[in-house]
């Protein structure tokens, strides 16, 4: 089998924005082989069409996701794989991002795959842990809207008013947010900041068929985007 190995040590929102590039390639008959750190193993183990190698604690520059990057590629050395999908953001390679072009669509565009496809996400559902949290955060109600709000650098985005139970998304390490896709499908809307969770619902979008609002985050200047999300209201953007 031909061997792919893909470069995009994370962090947690690359994971989800990428992974449907690996499943393309795999469905190609590629084998995929994605190396992250040990902290995104969670994240790693549901996406059951890759081979996910853990990286080593070695510092090789004071950026971890270029240090990460120059592992990758000692990885690429070691295995000779077939293809190279060098999708990380920084490292030692030149930025290959374009004047107006979002990171995700260089992504996409380097991985010759068409950007629609970051919204099929494939994962292996946990049911259990997904009940689970279902019954402990939202139990017999049914009318209310997901939130998340907080960002990783602290910062808490205001909710604009509404009138329904808010159930704020919190993920704690073994539900590994894709635990919260029952309470997140069983919504009547969802109000997110751009986030990990937001990359995650991102990938489904289009089967969730109620609003989905996306939240300015207060460490971002004016008009400023991390992701395209198109499928988002953003009328409560800056």
């Amino acid at each position: 089998m031909k061997k792919c190995l893909l470069i995009q040590p994370g962090a947690f929102g690359d994971l989800f924005v990428c992974a449907p590039i690996a499943k393309f390639y795999h469905d190609l008959g590629y084998q995929i082989i994605w190396p992250t750190r040990k902290k995104f193993a969670g994240v790693m183990s549901h996406f059951n069409y890759v081979e996910n190698l853990e990286l080593d604690e070695r510092v090789l520059h004071d950026d971890w996701l270029k240090s990460d990057t120059l592992k990758c590629l000692e990885i690429s050395e070691q295995i000779k794989p077939d293809i190279v999908l060098n999708l990380a953001d920084r490292g030692p390679h030149p930025v290959a991002q374009l004047p107006y072009e979002h990171p995700e669509q260089t992504k996409y565009r380097l991985s010759n795959v068409n950007f629609d496809f970051k919204n099929t996400l494939n994962w292996k559902r946990n049911l259990q842990k997904e009940n689970e949290i279902y019954e402990k955060f939202v139990g017999e109600e049914t009318d209310y809207v997901v939130a998340h709000l907080t960002s990783s650098d602290g910062y808490k985005t205001e909710l604009p008013k509404i009138n329904k139970k808010v159930i704020e998304i919190e993920p704690f390490p073994d539900d590994n947010i894709v635990g919260w896709y029952k309470v997140i499908m069983k919504s009547n809307a969802i109000y997110c900041i751009e986030s990990s969770v937001h990359c995650f619902i991102d990938g489904f979008a289009k089967l969730f068929n109620k609003e989905k609002y996306l939240l300015s985050r207060g460490c971002l200047s004016n008009g400023t985007n991390l992701t395209v999300s198109k499928h988002w209201n953003k009328q409560y953007m800056r």
